[in-house]
């Protein structure tokens, strides 16, 4: 149609854009790191007992 759709990338939204997933990585991560840590140890033996 002899339009074009002007397309750039910026060398800054590119490192917010990894910082921003790096972040939300670490982030789902840490929550069930944080859950198990306060669990007593008693009851982890307990839940994985009976696996195979």
């Amino acid at each position: 149609f002899g339009w074009r759709l002007p397309f750039h990338v910026f060398p800054l939204q590119l490192v917010e854009l990894v910082a921003v997933a790096l972040f939300a990585s670490l982030l789902a991560a840490m929550l069930p790191m944080i859950r198990l840590a306060r669990m007593q140890p008693a009851s982890l033996v307990k839940v994985f007992a009976n696996e195979r």
